[in-house]
């Protein structure tokens, strides 16, 4: 994903986002001049709000089970499935459904730090979990 901001000498901000969400190249340009600073933030958020994939499988002639996890545009955590197939029509009867789990920005720190305590026992772990997913982070010591 890249962003790229271009100031203008008449206050025009063209930003043009340049990202790729399922295979699919996308290219959008925006300026303040045809939108609200605060619907500019909230568009920008959306196309920059990552989405991370807990679990997409698909199997048989029509099973699927998708589950992605995401930060919404209040800052509250989402847990977002769906899944489809025989199985899914046969337990709920219908074809597919859809789901949404959502925990509210007040608690997602407590969920963040319950998830750290669950799954790691030392900061070394720590530390490689964060290197291996290749999220930066700063650490002082003396």
């Amino acid at each position: 994903m890249t962003v790229l901001v271009h100031l203008s000498r008449r206050n025009e901000v063209p930003i043009t986002i340049l990202f790729q969400e399922r295979l699919f190249l996308r290219n959008f340009t925006l300026t303040f001049s045809t939108l609200s600073k605060k619907v500019m933030n909230k568009v920008i958020y959306c196309f920059l709000m990552k989405r991370i994939m807990l679990k997409d499988e698909t199997w048989g002639e029509n099973e699927q089970h998708r589950i992605e996890a995401y930060i919404n545009n209040v800052g509250d955590l989402v847990i977002e499935g769906y899944e489809a197939g025989d199985s899914i029509k046969k337990h709920y009867g219908d074809f597919d459904f859809e789901y949404w789990h959502t925990v509210e920005l007040k608690n997602v720190h407590t969920v963040l730090l319950q998830l750290i305590k669950d799954r790691f026992e030392n900061a070394h772990d720590y530390l490689e979990w964060l290197k291996e997913k290749q999220i930066k982070y700063e650490s002082v010591s003396f």
